[in-house]
């Protein structure tokens, strides 16, 4: 089966003596992700899409699809997923497509962006995904149009907000205790390597992009208490 012109995002999955064998690629509309097999070339799709829990009175129950956009892979070879308005999860073991934040819980205009528990937290259009190292459960990403860089912790199953920027929404209110920094319309997001207290990140905006440098103590960082965030223009 030929893939669908458009993709997003590919991935490396397996690696066989430190050679990779095998590659996760997005194709949004197509509402799949599709495992290519370099050793064999196979391709396994696998449609991005829920069973719909909010159903109006005549509705009957059917399937939501969503458009998946980039990824990253877990320390258990699961997946996470972006799409227009959530965190899907792709779990190794069954291929099955399970909702980490779900899409139903976009950000409106007038809300504030909700961090919290997974099943509560809110994003608006999430991007570009990244592990952090040394902590095998927590990611950072891009929320596009509330220009914010947020993290997951599925540890212990939060997201949190680091940094909130310039969003071009006029309505967007800011929680009191979010740091601020300079960033308009970020799209996509590097994560160096790091060393013991400090991560360093380059996120990319519409004309700039711009260097990040996370001081971190211990863990305490993913809960706001001992971060700082400066950003310079290099470009």
């Amino acid at each position: 089966m030929p893939f669908t012109p458009s993709f997003t995002d590919v991935v490396a999955y397996e690696k066989e003596k430190g050679k990779v064998i095998s590659l996760l690629v997005s194709q949004p509309f197509a509402f799949k992700i599709t495992l290519v097999n370099l050793l064999t070339n196979t391709l396994y799709h696998i449609p991005t899409c829920l069973l719909q829990t909010k159903l109006q009175p005549h509705e009957v129950p059917g399937f939501q699809c969503f458009k998946p956009r980039y990824m990253t892979v877990t320390s258990d070879s699961s997946v996470l997923v972006t799409t227009e308005h959530g965190v899907l999860l792709l779990r190794n073991d069954s291929w099955q497509i399970e909702p980490l934040i779900h899409p139903d819980n976009f950000w409106r205009h007038e809300e504030l962006l909700a961090d919290g528990d997974l099943t509560t937290a809110k994003t608006s259009i999430p991007r570009r995904l990244v592990a952090v190292p040394g902590y095998e459960s927590v990611f950072i990403f891009i929320d596009l149009f509330s220009a914010s860089i947020r993290v997951i912790d599925l540890a212990a199953k939060s997201v949190y907000t680091l940094c909130l920027g310039v969003s071009k929404n006029r309505y967007l209110r800011y929680q009191e205790n979010i740091t601020r920094c300079n960033l308009l319309n970020p799209y996509s997001l590097l994560l160096l390597e790091s060393t013991k207290k400090t991560h360093h990140i380059i996120v990319g905006t519409d004309h700039m992009l711009l260097e990040a440098e996370i001081n971190i103590a211990g863990m305490s960082w993913l809960y706001g208490t001992s971060f700082h965030i400066w950003f310079i223009i290099f470009c």
